[in-house]
């Protein structure tokens, strides 16, 4: 039979753990987060450099 304290001490280990995974499991979103970021920024910068290029196109060959 386990003692009482020892019970508890695991207890707080495991609850420990969880907090450990769940900062874990933040860090990893907020990182994807950022990439997604960075991602969708350099898209729009593309877009605007393709309908810059586009315009310039159409008016240089006009």
């Amino acid at each position: 039979m386990m003692n009482i304290d020892q019970h508890h001490q695991l207890q707080q280990q495991h609850h420990q753990h969880q907090q450990m995974l769940q900062q874990q499991q933040q860090a990893q979103q907020q990182a994807q987060a950022q990439v997604q970021a960075q991602q969708q920024a350099a898209a729009a910068t593309t877009t605007a450099a393709n309908a810059a290029a586009a315009a310039g196109a159409t008016t240089s060959s006009t």
